[in-house]
């Protein structure tokens, strides 16, 4: 009798296992955009565009403007380089830093002002931490020629980059226009936070 208490204790379990299972893989299943990884109830990034991550998937919300995607490109890229760009280093090589990561991100004035006096421009003020990359967090039409672009720049150290975490972070906005019919920063704007 107890033998047979104990093979329907295992089967019961067998059965509950089994139906998480495949609830679990139903529920994997039937998240396939964002709206279904949100309803699901995964959270939505608070970047831009908007993201959803469920089951090592991720899920970016469709019908994004192509222009806010362009405009918010530039200030991605923009993060991206401006490691590159040490601005402490003596005028003359921190002006060549500025022309040659900036040239196809910034306008020609905006370009110029920072070349004059490199001390200004965004970038690298020490060795350690650095910018790493812009975090995109809302773009905002101002009219049809020019975007207001918020966004957390993301400082990292040696220390950061082997665990995954970030030693900083601060604010920034940028004016994107569209000059020479490409999409450019006409202002940058940075604060710590």
């Amino acid at each position: 009798m107890k033998r047979k208490w104990i093979l329907l204790a295992i089967v019961a379990a067998l059965l509950v296992v089994g139906s998480v299972f495949c609830l679990n893989y139903y529920r994997r299943v039937a998240i396939g955009s964002f709206d279904d990884c949100v309803g699901a109830g995964f959270p939505a990034s608070k970047t831009y565009p908007l993201q959803c991550e469920a089951y090592g998937k991720v899920f970016v919300k469709q019908g994004s403007d192509p222009v806010e995607v362009a405009v918010d490109n530039v200030v991605t890229n923009f993060g991206r380089v401006m490691q590159f760009v040490s601005t402490n280093a003596p005028k003359k090589i921190a002006a060549q830093a500025v022309a040659d990561n900036y040239r196809d991100l910034v306008s020609p004035s905006l370009l110029a002002a920072w070349m004059q006096n490199p001390a200004k421009a965004p970038g690298r003020q020490v060795s350690s931490p650095w910018p790493d990359h812009v975090v995109v967090t809302s773009v905002t039409r101002v009219n049809t020629t020019t975007y207001t672009v918020a966004g957390d720049v993301i400082e990292l150290t040696s220390d950061n980059v082997a665990d995954g975490g970030m030693a900083d972070e601060y604010t920034a906005t940028a004016t994107v226009a569209v000059e020479d019919g490409n999409w450019v920063i006409t202002n940058w704007d940075s604060s710590r936070k």
